[in-house]
């Protein structure tokens, strides 16, 4: 065979070979069905972690808040006994009352939330107790209305130790009020809200 020919064979050869191998790069996916189906999976799983991220944010505004006036009612007297019988004695009663502006928020604990998602788009919420999240005295709201001593004089310890239990039993009676029910039922219903917007319609509590 000339050694034109040869050449030309040659050349053929590698152009069908080329053009074959063009077409399986072109034709054929790579990488192959198990890697996508990774990727897909990845993106799945970060979708729920926003998922929970975004339930977690929307919970955290999801609070209770109980407000209105803390009394404080107090009085006292030194008293001598005699033959078992008190006596008061003179100049030491003290009478102490003062109003000011309470307020109590009440919800749960964000980071306690967890989903599982059981099986398409159903999914299981378990949540915390609600909780009383904190308790204050508005600043300056103070108000005192009565504060009769003549020998002994309140403290201002005392007035803060005063404050304080006021405060204490202002969170009790909030929490008679229903504070904490309400916020359980408030919380539950963003974190509903959020995943019916994401495409979950079965959600169970726990």
């Amino acid at each position: 065979m000339p050694k034109t020919v040869k050449t030309l064979f040659v050349y053929g050869l590698l152009l069908t070979a080329a053009f074959f191998l063009g077409k399986i790069c072109f034709e054929y996916v790579w990488p192959p069905y198990f890697g996508t189906a990774v990727n897909k999976t990845n993106e799945a799983n970060k979708d729920f972690v926003y998922l929970i991220e975004e339930i977690k944010e929307q919970a955290k505004l999801a609070t209770v808040e109980y407000s209105g006036p803390v009394i404080i009612k107090f009085n006292d007297q030194t008293n001598l006994e005699l033959f078992k019988l008190p006596i008061p004695v003179p100049g030491t009663k003290r009478e102490y009352v003062a109003v000011g502006r309470g307020k109590v928020v009440a919800g749960i604990d964000v980071e306690q939330i967890s989903i599982t998602n059981t099986a398409g788009d159903s999914v299981i919420v378990q949540t915390p107790k609600p909780q009383i999240l904190y308790k204050m005295i508005e600043n300056d709201s103070w108000e005192i209305l009565v504060n009769n001593s003549f020998f002994r004089k309140m403290t201002i310890e005392e007035i803060h130790v005063l404050e304080s239990e006021a405060l204490t039993d202002y969170a009790k009676q909030a929490e008679q009020s229903g504070i904490l029910d309400t916020a359980d039922k408030k919380a539950k219903d963003v974190i509903r809200q959020v995943l019916k917007k994401s495409g979950v319609n079965d959600i169970q509590f726990q």
